[in-house]
């Protein structure tokens, strides 16, 4: 994974269990990770430490809110900037209701449709160069 070495990866949904398996083996292949993920998560910047340690890596957290579409997409934007670009987004949030589709409120679909899709092509145009 020589290729990773030095590239600069926005992972989403990067504190859930197949998120942090990915950041940890992106930063052991050399990646700089930076673990996008909800901001009211408790413990994150601890837990995020904790994979750094494990990859013997280099892992940050970002904290944001992938169903306010305008605020992450200006946040991911910035940060891209911040980082000198952003190499490679992997979009890994996923939001899961666990029951019968008509059980669903209109308003859970929408938050749904909003981080599972919507969420992925903002960041994606945030990430893009120029």
């Amino acid at each position: 994974m020589k290729a990773l070495a030095g590239r600069k990866v926005l992972l989403t949904g990067g504190l859930g269990s197949l998120g942090r398996a990915q950041a940890v083996t992106l930063a052991r292949a050399g990646a700089r990770v930076l673990v996008l993920d909800r901001p009211d998560i408790g413990d994150a910047e601890q837990t995020v430490a904790g994979l750094a340690g494990q990859a013997r890596g280099d892992i940050a957290f970002v904290g944001c809110d992938l169903n306010r579409l305008a605020d992450a997409e200006a946040a991911v934007a910035a940060l891209a900037a911040n980082e000198g670009g952003i190499d490679i987004l992997i979009n890994n949030a996923a939001l899961i209701i666990n029951r019968p589709f008509e059980q669903f409120s209109l308003a859970e679909y929408e938050d749904q449709i909003r981080v599972n899709s919507s969420a992925a092509f903002a960041l994606a145009r945030a990430c893009a160069p120029g």
